[in-house]
């Protein structure tokens, strides 16, 4: 329905300069100001009903709504960088080695799999089920509308082509989740940039490493010395 916008806007152009009584300097002067509203206002409405498509799980509006594949090579560039950064703080050079080797085909299939239309429906239903149980269980905070209030910056960015959105994180003195559009015809979700510490704190998580076999046996040693330390009953008359 993006296309039927600029037309809508230059019919009301031509009837302005066509039919209203004024003079024709004016005619133009009123012209380049609603074209500038228009310009203004047309990246405020894309980013809104993106966020009521993304509230919703709506497919095909965050299918046209998203440059997918622009989206999903930043976030590939970021975590893979971010990877390769807490990668060379190890310090193992043999499991650093394989590491970077496999993880890059891991991080692309994974954003492959999940920065879709289809994947991101999936993860909002998912999320939506959770607050239902949550509103079963008693807890009502968390409720269906957007919030507008987190919002730190919302206009352009390096020129009329780039929308940049800022949303303050949940989190204080932290950076904020910045949303970037850009203008190839339509307005379109091109980029989304986390803070630098949210990639680096999901890869900072290790597992806990599994109990060793001499662990496992001291410990039953251990558990079999107290069974058999243990006085036996006495047997009742």
């Amino acid at each position: 329905m993006d296309w039927l916008i600029p037309i809508i806007f230059g019919v009301a152009i031509v009837a302005v300069i066509a039919f209203a009584p004024l003079k024709t300097t004016t005619n133009i002067s009123v012209s380049l100001f609603l074209f500038v509203l228009f310009w203004i206002a047309w990246p405020y409405h894309a980013a809104y009903n993106l966020a009521i498509a993304m509230k919703d799980g709506n497919v095909s509006t965050m299918e046209n709504r998203v440059d997918w594949e622009h989206l999903r090579q930043g976030l590939r560039a970021d975590l893979n960088a971010t990877f390769l950064q807490n990668l060379s703080r190890s310090g193992s050079s043999s499991a650093s080695g394989l590491a970077a080797v496999l993880a890059p085909a891991i991080i692309n299939q994974m954003i492959d799999g999940y920065v879709t239309p289809q994947g991101m429906a999936t993860l909002i239903a998912q999320k939506r089920q959770g607050k239902a149980s949550d509103e079963k269980a008693g807890d009502r905070s968390s409720g269906e509308r957007l919030d507008f209030s987190r919002i730190q910056y919302a206009f352009f960015d390096g020129g009329p082509f780039t929308f940049k959105v800022e949303l303050q994180n949940e989190k204080p003195n932290q950076e904020a989740l910045v949303f970037l559009f850009k203008w190839d015809g339509r307005w379109r979700l091109n980029r989304l940039v986390f803070p630098k510490d949210t990639f680096a704190n999901a890869l900072a998580k290790k597992p806990a490493p599994p109990a060793s076999s001499s662990n496992r046996i001291a410990g039953s040693a251990l558990a079999a010395s107290n069974s058999s330390s243990a006085p036996a009953p006495i047997p009742s008359t």
